[in-house]
């Protein structure tokens, strides 16, 4: 066992293993091997198939070729390729013509993967044949069975394929039957003769007359028969003719198949025959049937009733006989009847079988008998069975004479038992026979009440966006209290065991409880899930009171046949409660709790008093519903003044006040009512106020005391009933009033003590002075109270006396009538605080006065004008004084001090005037000692530590708003300030500020900062530092000189001694001290329009900004970066500043400026700017335009706007050519600016360089004169010195003074160097070291220089190079970036491209420098466009094209400034478009010329999710908005991009092409409706739209939704049924729309044919970032629906010549349908009309027209054909003509006929006996197949099993129980065929291949011999077998 689990063995398993799943999951051909017959005759064709593997199936590009490895064997022919070499079928053809077995291989092979597929054809002749079938016994006029012939080889092999091969096939009799020869038992037929599916090499063969290795017979009589099959070939002649036989026979039954009867009890049976789908019973006794009994001692058979009495208990068989058969070897149809003895009785209840009945229905009982063995008995006639029902539950309606058969009513609910026995048997002669034992039985029976669901109808709410679900619990009541819950439709309503129902999709759905002891027992519900139409507020009460719950019932209602019906529950809707005024109410909830008249309850609580308007809104999918109500919060109804309880005197007057309550009703504020009741109205007058400003939610009277007495009033507040406010809400209130006698009186001061203070030692109860302030009024408080102690709210009524003790300290305010004075202050709650009292007005002098006032009577007119009757007279009087002390405000002396902190230190404070009673507080403690003395009114203050306190004296009983308050501070040493400039330019000065502080943040003066040894302390020699001699006068502050000695960082300090070992430090303040700034360069020229960028060095760094400004901005405008564009002539000066900010107080600090001079010139002249007059051949040198002076470079003008137009010229292109820099990246710069060239010197000669510049037609004052200029240049070009003989090459190195250069060969390393410097010269102008160091020196010269490499093998080699040291006469840039382009050139340099631009040197004769000194530098005409930086190599720069713009790049020598070179780079979009704005979902086609070096296209990228492009077309979609860059990629250097802005969709335009939308399915299958976005067009860019209809381009992002609905509820319809509708773009329209797609339902085809109704389209773009959801106004369609024929074809004949077809339509297309005969000689189309009872279907009536024409023709077929123009539907019906009768005599010929019609007429007359003969055998034959096919034939269907036994009868053959057959569904009489439609029906659909069997089912009745005019072969793959395609 372990060597076979070694890991080799593993291994190999594991490998297979492998190995077998990967053939499993690769692909496969459908044959590995096929086996074809050799080319005699035909060549036999054979289709190869590949079976792709899963992964290839998802591939797009998977391709196979095919190929056969020998052509002459087997050819190949692809199915179905679309390139002519790849395809997924092949058709294989034999096409070798050697009898002798030949073999090739044929090869599928995956382009992809590389995988090959093999298939072995073997190719050789045939050996024998055999006829296969699937039986041989056939049954008469059954369907046709299909013979196949098969092939063999010698070797047994089948043959794949015989396809072509033409056989003979024959019938020929059956010679081993005995007896007389049977003929026409079997015919041959057609397969175009029947709806059998026949392979295309069988139609053709059959279209020739022949017929092929395929063939359907059918029997035809009773019998059996051969049939032979010859192949026509001759060079199969040897082999033998194979044959097969056949036996037809009846397809007979004998009813009942088994039966058990008892002794003596009789059966009758029937003998029935199955034909195609009918069962026809055979009439017995028969000449050719006959039934026999095999036993007679069991049973007796009565041959002519067919009917047999049981004899003795046993069994035997019924046999049937065919008279016309040898059945010897056949199975005879038989029954099998048993004799057997009663045992039991058993009860079977119809139709539910269930024991569990309901009440009041009618039941069908049957009584059984049962043997021994459970076997049901036959109950015959003859078998007296006795039942007993009970009468108080059942009701016996009918009985059989036998009694097993009882129909019986119900009656009550209960439990009872039916019982039954079985009493006697019957015989023929009427003798009757007891059974004995007798045989009894019982049955318990449950009856119960119906069951009922309640509600029986329920609706919910459906929202489509939501899916919200509600719950309701069912009530059920009668049934036996067991229910089994079930829902009709799960989608829309579920239940649970418990009845509680949860709603789902909207919908209809039926809630069934079935009784659990009988399911038959339902009750149900129906359930509706609509979507709301309306909704409403339910009436309720709609005020609440200011904290409490206000539940408002709401109502939604959907619509069930076009009425609201109100939802049940709708708690869970989306409702929105909105409110007018959300102050008042606050929403709480949605009550769980559903209200008896509303589907939810919905919660407010009244937050505060008001109303408001609550709207309840609902949206969903476009449709919005809303409801409002008014509602309303108030106060609680209270007394507010008085809150319980007012005592008044007589005559006086009281306001009362009540708050809250309901107010006034806003809609309906008459019915608003304020009821004030009283118990004693006689005592007193109430008034009720009235107010003309807004007084809600107080209720104000005025009540007048009249008499003496008590009462109560009461208020009563509300609205009575109005239209929006049925329930109203009312509230009470109550409050006692007294009208009392004056007892006594009290005088008060109206004083204000300080708050949580000691009190004023002084008590009004003392009998002392009350100290008041001297100089403030005081208010003398009068209080008036009855005999109870109860203060009076109003005495004014009362005629008080006042006097004043001395009224030089004070006096008392006059009043009118010198009585007491009256104050009212209301608060916000109502009550109103009423103050009696006399005003004091002291002379501000000290002092002592008392007061007093006194009442003796009630003032007369009070009385007078209340109506009182009481006397004025008060007895006794009433008296009361008051005694003041006036005082002056106490002060504090004095009120700041200071103190040095020193124990010994003491200081006094004085505290003056006043009330003599203070008290002293201080702010802290521990800063002083404080201690105060009321005897001498003094505090005295000791200083205990450094800090400062405040001291406030408050005076006890004199109130002052300011308490005297004294501060005290003690001083120390806190800290040190030191105040610098943080950034100084060198050699400059600045001042240092020195401050010092106390420890309480108090500045200490200066003079004390000698003694603390103050000094300052800098950290390096940067900076130096004296102290200010002409410093300023201040008390503070110390002043001190900073002077910048040298550049640099570094920090200063100031530091105090104020103690021994104590030394207080400043903050370390960084100082700065920088050069100054610099602006480069000092000069700058320009022409208007010309840009350039001022540069800036030095200044500080980097905190500071340079700030650019300019002196004259008319002439020139400087940008904060400095960039500067001239506007004007003339001369100006551009300022910079280094500024920054102070760090202390945020001012504007400048550190250092410089300044520059401008000038904007016009441009006088230009000459062209060379640095050689003569060239070498091959060399180059650059050339470029400048002005007149040495300040006029192509800075000047070389980025001008409007730009110089620069042309260049020269007279002989053969010697010199110009080039632009720019000429290896394919850029063509325009005349524009085109200030610099380069000259290429091709051959020698003179050639004159000319140079044009023009101004600009739009230019400004650019150029003087607004002339041309123009200038010449004379450039000579020599040919190179060379050795022409002998032949040698080019060795030379160019040197520069001062530079070192390594000389390199192929021989480094490999062989050993050495190096000699050959000169004339001394000193040498060049040495040379070790290693191939060249140096050169300061003298110019030339050397040869000696290079030896002294090889291993003793070799040694010598190269001899010329060195030349010579200065550089020019330098020149060149572009190494080569911009390959797909078509000419491009004018600027793509934006986001990297160039690496190389300097090279030359010396006078042009050639190139080797190695030289030069150091080089460059600047920018500006820096803002472009970014640059040095490259890797030396002289190389590296510049990135950053922005869209020109700008001037000047490369010069820092050493000789005059060795220079200028180019411009301008730089542009090139991609198309080029910044684009676009509307979201645009979709553009960015196009760029530049291609890679070997012309293939770059890469397209997004820089976010803004667009959506494909990397490979540039074809791009905005999916969001924003801004985006796209960006095109050849290289990581050439790199371009464009910016895209993106706007939101704001307006949304769909299409109105389209009015109406129809369903029918025609040639056009859906429908494109186009939807614009903010009426922009949706693609952008050249040629676009074709370049997306040529890639049928589709964007990943469609940002519109859209949605198409009914306009009104249709039962049992939705829009899902009839359209698919979805947002998409066409690639054809190059739109957005929406795609509506037609669908075509079968089984609703008859509803939907009248459903008017319009259809509306909502389009949407949903709501996503920035972008808000848009929807477009919706489109209204109207909806034509495909109309409906009742018909399947149309009956005609002479003898009934009218016929009708019967349409279903809408009103609209009435007047569209229109009806056309196919042949209108014979037929003719009346005016249509409409049926009288339905209203909605149209009546065509056809008639046939009786004419020669139809007499004539052999062929009468026709059709009618239905069509409406508008939808485009079309139906062709076809129409069947019986001709009955004989010819009419008015339709005879007339004249002599010629032709064929002539030749048949001689030969009629001629032979007209022979030909009347054969007309009624034909006519016969012809009427009897029609009959049987329109009569009788559509009655039947075959069933599905393929046992003949068990066949469904149809209506006209059902037969009588009891019967072992399937029960069929029963048609009424008005039931027609299957409607005829233009609709594809599962049932008539042809499916490939098809046998005529048992379960064929034919739908147009018909025999399925009848070859329609519509047969399959020629139909479309979705119309039935009798449609045509329309």
């Amino acid at each position: 066992m372990a060597a076979k689990l070694n890991p080799r063995n593993i291994l190999c398993l594991f490998v297979a293993f492998t190995v077998v799943i990967i053939v499993a999951n690769a692909a496969r051909l459908s044959h590995p091997k096929i086996l074809l017959p050799y080319h005699s005759s035909v060549i036999t064709n054979f289709t190869l198939n590949i079976n792709l593997s899963r992964e290839e199936t998802r591939l797009l590009d998977t391709c196979y070729t095919w190929q056969s490895t020998q052509q002459e064997i087997a050819s190949i022919q692809l199915v179905n390729s679309t390139d002519g070499e790849c395809a997924f079928s092949a058709v294989i053809s034999a096409v070798s013509k050697s009898a002798h077995r030949k073999t090739s291989m044929v090869l599928a092979e995956n382009k992809v993967t590389g995988e090959i597929l093999r298939c072995i054809v073997i190719v050789e002749a045939i050996s024998r044949f055999e006829i296969e079938t699937t039986t041989r016994l056939l049954y008469l006029e059954d369907s046709p069975e299909e013979l196949i012939i098969k092939g063999y080889d010698d070797e047994g092999n089948v043959f794949s394929s015989l396809a072509g091969l033409e056989f003979e096939w024959s019938v020929l009799p059956d010679t081993s039957t005995e007896g007389e020869e049977m003929v026409d038992i079997l015919r041959i037929t057609k397969f175009t003769e029947s709806h059998y599916f026949m392979p295309y090499y069988i139609q053709q063969l059959e279209a020739k007359g022949l017929q092929g290795d395929f063939i359907l017979v059918e029997g035809m009589r009773t019998g059996s028969a051969l049939v032979k099959a010859k192949i026509r070939d001759r060079a199969y002649k040897e082999v033998i003719s194979p044959s097969v036989k056949i036996i037809v026979i009846a397809n007979l039954i004998i009813s009942p198949a088994e039966a058990y009867i008892l002794k003596y009890a009789t059966i009758k049976y029937a003998v029935k025959q199955i034909k195609q789908s009918s069962m026809l019973e055979i009439s017995l006794p028969s000449s050719q049937f006959v039934l026999e009994v095999e036993d007679t001692n069991v049973c007796l058979l009565d041959a002519k009733t067919s009917i047999a009495a049981g004899q003795q208990l046993g069994s035997t068989e019924i046999v049937l006989t065919d008279r016309n058969l040898k059945q010897d070897a056949l199975v005879k149809p038989s029954a099998m009847l048993y004799v057997v003895a009663p045992s039991y009785l058993g009860f079977v209840v119809l139709p539910d079988k269930k024991w569990v009945l309901g009440t009041e229905k009618v039941y069908t009982i049957l009584i059984e008998l049962y043997d021994k063995n459970s076997h049901k008995i036959y109950p015959s006639d003859n078998v007296m069975l006795k039942a007993m029902f009970p009468e108080e539950y059942f009701d016996v309606r009918f009985s059989t004479k036998n009694g097993t058969y009882h129909h019986v009513y119900t009656k009550k609910p209960g439990k009872t038992v039916i019982e039954g026995v079985l009493t006697s048997i019957i015989q023929e002669d009427g003798t009757e026979i007891e059974v004995s034992p007798t045989v009894k039985g019982s049955r318990s029976v449950e009856i119960h009440d119906p069951i009922r669901v309640m509600p029986e109808l329920l609706y919910f709410p459906w929202d489509p966006n939501t899916r919200s679900s509600h719950q309701y619990k069912l009530r059920v009541k009668g049934g036996s209290g067991e229910y089994v819950w079930s829902s009709s439709k799960v989608e829309t309503t579920t239940v649970n065991n418990k009845g509680e129902i949860t709603t789902g999709n909207g919908g209809e759905a039926q809630i069934i409880a079935s009784d659990a002891k009988n399911r038959a027992h339902t009750g149900s519900a129906k359930v509706y899930v609509l979507p709301p139409e309306d909704m409403k507020f339910v009436p309720r009460q709609v005020e609440a009171e200011v904290g409490t719950e206000l539940e408002m019932p709401l109502a939604v209602y959907g619509r069930v046949q076009g009425k609201l019906v109100p939802f049940n529950d709708c708690h869970r809707m989306k409702v929105n409660f909105t409110f007018s005024d959300p102050t008042a109410f606050q929403f709480n909830r949605v009550s769980l709790m559903i209200p008896e008249d509303g589907c939810c309850s919905v919660r407010f609580t009244a937050v505060q008093r008001g109303h408001t308007t609550v709207t309840a809104s609902y949206t969903s999918r476009g449709k919005e519903l809303s409801a409002s109500v008014t509602i309303a919060a108030y106060d609680p109804l209270m007394p507010v003044d008085p809150e319980k309880e007012a005592v008044l005197a007589v005559g006086s007057r009281k306001e009362l006040v009540f708050r809250g309550g309901p107010q006034p009703w806003v809609i309906d504020s008459l019915k608003y009512f304020q009821d004030l009741t009283s118990t004693n109205s006689a005592i007193t007058e109430v008034k009720k106020m009235k107010f003309l400003g807004n007084n809600r939610g107080f209720h104000h009277f005025y009540m007048t005391c009249l008499d003496f007495g008590e009462q109560i009033l009461t208020l009563r507040v509300g609205n009575n009933k109005t239209t929006t406010n049925q329930f109203p809400a009312v509230s009470e209130a109550s409050v006692r009033m007294s009208c009392s006698e004056p007892v006594g009186l009290q005088l008060n001061p109206d004083l204000r003590y300080p708050e949580n203070l000691p009190p004023c030692p002084v008590s009004k109860e003392q009998a002392v002075a009350i100290p008041v302030h001297c100089q403030r009024n005081l208010d003398i408080l009068v209080t008036v109270t009855d005999s109870l102690g109860r203060k009076f709210d109003n005495f004014s009524s009362l005629d008080f006396q006042w006097m004043v003790s001395d009224r030089s300290l004070a006096t008392l305010e006059d009043t009118e009538d010198g009585s007491i004075q009256i104050s009212t202050t209301s608060t916000k709650e109502g009550f109103n605080h009423v103050k009696y009292y006399r005003v004091l007005q002291p002379r501000g002098q000290p002092g002592v006065v008392i007061v007093t006032a006194s009442i003796s009577s009630y003032i007369e007119k009070h009385l007078k004008m209340a109506g009182s009757p009481i006397s004025t007279r008060i007895y006794p009087k009433i008296s009361k004084s008051l005694e003041l002390k006036l005082v002056e405000e106490a002060i504090v002396s004095p009120d700041i001090i200071s103190l040095f902190n020193h124990p010994s230190n003491t200081y006094m404070v004085n505290v003056q005037k006043g009330s003599g009673f203070f008290h002293v507080i201080p702010d802290q403690a521990g800063v002083v000692s404080l201690e105060y003395t009321d005897k001498t009114k003094q505090m005295q203050v000791v200083p205990v530590s450094d800090g400062s306190m405040k001291v406030t004296v408050y005076d006890l009983c004199v109130y002052s708003r300011h308490p005297p308050t004294a501060t005290i501070f003690v001083s120390g040493v806190g800290s040190v300030e030191l105040s610098v400039t943080e950034k100084v330019e060198v050699d400059k000065e600045a001042a240092v500020r020195v401050r010092v502080i106390d420890v309480h943040g108090k500045p200490l003066q200066a003079s004390f900062f000698r003694l603390m040894g103050l000094r300052l302390i800098p950290a390096s020699n940067i900076i130096t530092i004296r102290k200010d001699k002409d410093q300023k006068d201040e008390m503070f502050t110390e002043y001190y000189i900073m002077h910048g000695a040298q550049v640099g960082h570094t920090s200063l300090v100031a530091e105090a001694h104020p103690s021994d070992g104590v030394v207080i430090r400043s903050q370390a303040r960084p100082v700065e001290v920088f050069p100054p700034l610099q602006l480069i360069p000092r000069n700058i020229t320009m022409i208007i329009g010309a840009k350039f960028q001022v540069l800036s060095k030095g200044g500080s760094t980097p905190q500071c900004t340079v700030l650019f400004s300019i002196r004259d901005s008319n002439i020139a405008d400087v940008s904060s970066s400095g960039l500067l564009d001239a506007q004007n002539l003339g001369t100006t000066t551009v300022l910079g500043q280094a500024v920054g900010q102070d760090p202390e107080t945020g001012e504007t600090i400048i550190y250092s400026q410089d300044e520059v001079t401008v000038n904007v010139i016009e441009l006088p002249g230009v000459r062209i700017h060379s640095a050689l007059s003569r060239m070498q051949t091959g060399t180059k040198m650059p050339i470029y335009a400048v002005g007149l002076t040495e300040h006029e470079t192509p800075f000047t003008f070389g980025s001008a706007m409007p730009p110089l137009v620069f042309t260049w010229s020269i007279n002989n292109k053969d010697i010199i050519q110009l080039q632009n820099v720019f000429h290896e990246s394919s850029l063509k710069h325009p005349a524009e600016s085109d200030f610099a060239r380069q000259l290429v010197a091709l051959s020698a000669g003179q050639v004159t360089v000319k140079l044009t510049v023009r101004p600009h037609l739009t230019s400004r004052s650019q150029v003087k004169g607004q002339r041309t200029l123009t200038d010449e240049l004379q450039v000579e070009v020599f040919e190179k010195l060379a050795v022409v003989s002998p032949k040698v090459c080019d060795g030379k190195i160019l040197l520069t003074p001062n530079t070192e250069a390594i000389i390199k060969t192929n021989r480094d390393g490999s062989a050993k160097m050495s190096y000699q410097v050959i000169s004339l010269l001394d000193p040498s102008p060049v040495t040379v070291g070790e290693g191939g160091l060249l140096t050169s020196g300061t003298v110019s010269g030339q050397v040869a220089l000696q290079v030896t490499s002294q090889e291993e093998f003793g070799t040694n080699q010598t190269l001899v190079l010329l060195v030349r040291v010579k200065p550089v006469s020019y330098l020149m840039i060149n572009s190494d970036v080569s911009l390959s382009t797909s078509e000419g050139y491009i004018k600027s340099i793509p934006v986001g491209t990297t160039l690496t631009l190389s300097v090279t040197y030359h010396d006078n004769v042009g050639e190139q420098f080797y190695a030289t000194n030069v150091q080089m530098r460059y600047r920018f005409s500006r820096y803002d466009l472009v970014h640059i930086k040095h490259g890797s190599e030396n002289d190389t720069l590296v510049v990135k094209a950053a922005e869209v713009g020109q700008t001037i790049l000047k490369v010069w020598d820092q050493k000789n400034p005059w060795l220079a070179d200028y180019i411009n780079i301008p730089v542009d979009y090139v991609i198309s478009p080029s910044k684009p704005t676009l509307s979201l979902g645009t979709v553009v086609c960015f196009k760029a010329p530049l291609v890679s070096a070997r012309g293939y296209p770059g890469i397209w990228q997004s820089k976010s999710k803004v667009m959506d492009v494909d990397k490979d077309s540039g074809i791009a979609t905005s999916a969001f908005v924003g801004h985006n860059l796209v960006e095109y990629t050849l290289t990581k250097d050439v790199t371009t991009y464009t910016e895209v802005t993106v706007r939101p969709v704001d307006q949304l335009t769909v299409d109105d092409s389209w009015s109406f939308l129809t369903n029918v399915k025609n040639r056009l299958t859906e429908y494109f409706i186009k939807v614009s976005l903010n009426d922009d067009s949706e693609v952008i860019g050249d040629n676009c739209t074709g370049e997306i209809q040529a890639k049928e381009f589709m964007p990943n992002f469609i940002p519109i939704t859209c949605e198409l609905e009914f306009s009104s509820f249709v039962n049992g319809l939705s829009i899902s049924d009839l359209f698919q509708v979805s947002a998409t773009f066409s690639s054809k329209k190059g739109k957005y729309g929406c795609l509506v797609k037609k669908l075509h339902p079968e089984s609703l085809v008859q509803q939907i044919s009248t459903t008017a109704v319009d259809l509306q389209l909502s389009v949407l773009v949903p709501g996503m970032e920035n972008q808000p959801a848009v929807l477009a106004p919706v489109k209204k369609y109207q909806y034509l629906p495909p109309f409906y024929v009742h018909n399947s074809e149309v009956s005609l004949s002479t003898a009934a010549p009218l016929s009708s077809i019967r349409v279903s339509t809408i009103p609209d297309l009435s007047s569209c349908i229109q009806a056309s005969v196919s042949d209108e000689s014979i037929l003719e189309v009346l005016t249509p009309e409409k049926d009288s009872q339905s209203g909605i279907i149209l009546i065509f009536p056809i008639r046939l027209i009786e004419s020669a024409a139809l007499w004539d023709r052999d062929n009468v077929e026709s059709h009618v054909e239905l069509s409406c123009r508008k939808t485009g539907q079309k139906v062709r019906l076809p129409v069947t003509i019986r001709l009955v009768g004989q010819r009419p005599e008015h339709l005879a010929y007339r004249g002599r006929p010629v032709g064929w019609g002539a030749f048949f007429l001689n030969s009629f007359n001629s032979n007209q006996s022979f030909f009347s003969y054969l007309f009624l055998i034909i006519a016969t034959a012809v009427a009897v197949l029609v009959g049987y096919h329109y009569l009788i034939g559509p009655r039947y269907r075959a069933a599905a099993s393929s046992n003949p036994a068990f066949l469904r009868p149809g209506a006209a053959g059902a037969a009588s129980p009891p019967s072992p057959m399937y029960p069929q569904p029963q048609y009424s009489p008005g039931y027609s065929p299957p409607p005829y439609t233009n609709y594809a029906s599962p049932l008539n659909t042809p499916k490939s291949p098809t046998l005529w069997s048992t379960e064929y089912h034919p739908q147009d009745g018909t025999s399925p011999r009848r070859r329609s005019p519509y047969r399959p072969g020629g139909m479309s793959p979705n119309l039935g077998p009798r449609q045509s395609p329309s």
